[in-house]
């Protein structure tokens, strides 16, 4: 499964699936929805990302509502019968203080909410974490909760398309680009429940110096002793970039 950022029956962009033959070596395309614009939103930029039942979730950076064309969060839903998938728009973002065009791929957690960024938006305007809860009765819509907004001015600059992680026990992790307001290189963070409502958010490491590097990528690894593996763009001993752990 995957997206294509243009393209389809509006230039807005689609998401696909390449089926494997069932004889000779050909895989088959299909087709699963052309995006619009609008409400529907448009240029799906990250990952999908496939639950348990065989839906399929994921984000576009255009599109949403008509004051703000900050992105939506929308699902694909799989046919019982025959071959159309529904696909629904679960949030569309307008900017503040929800935030404004996500691009990277959403995490699903325990209780199976989405977990994603956004390249700008929320009160600051310089990006979010976000967590996107399903239904619950008396609810019929999914429900959006901003768990951050970065401020640049303390170093923590936009985040781009790397997915967050998640431990066992709910801590969400990931990293953010260089802030030019402050001259770091960009941060690997941590954010961690407090209440149902309120998230604390902790800086693991500031980069800006020599030779840890300088704007690590988006992603980072986490293994089962909690270390964090990543790489930067530039910077390191010799200009270049980087490998880096952070190790609790």
């Amino acid at each position: 499964f995957g997206t294509t950022i243009a393209g389809g029956t509006a230039s807005q962009g689609t998401a696909y699936m390449l089926a494997p033959p069932t004889r000779g070596t050909n895989w088959q395309f299909r087709l699963r929805t052309s995006f619009v614009s609008g409400g529907d939103g448009g240029q799906p930029f990250g990952m999908l990302t496939l639950d348990s039942q065989g839906s399929l979730f994921g984000t576009t950076t255009r599109g949403g509502t008509v004051d703000c064309d900050c992105g939506t969060v929308f699902m694909l839903v799989p046919p019982q019968t025959g071959n159309h998938w529904h696909k629904a728009i679960l949030h569309r973002f307008v900017g503040h203080p929800d935030g404004s065009n996500p691009y990277s791929q959403l995490v699903i957690d325990q209780a199976g909410a989405l977990l994603g960024s956004t390249y700008l938006g929320g009160t600051l305007d310089h990006g979010t974490v976000f967590r996107l809860s399903p239904p619950a009765p008396p609810r019929a819509k999914w429900s959006i909760t901003n768990l951050t907004s970065f401020d640049r001015a303390n170093g923590y600059g936009p985040l781009f398309y790397g997915p967050l992680v998640v431990d066992d026990g709910g801590a969400i992790y990931g990293t953010t680009q260089n802030s030019t307001a402050s001259e770091t290189g960009g941060t690997v963070f941590r954010l961690t429940p407090v209440n149902s409502k309120r998230w604390r958010q902790t800086s693991l490491h500031t980069f800006g110096a020599m030779p840890n590097g300088f704007t690590p990528d988006p992603a980072v690894t986490r293994d089962a002793q909690g270390r964090l593996f990543g790489t930067t763009v530039v910077g390191g001993t010799q200009g270049l970039g980087s490998v880096f752990v952070v190790t609790p």
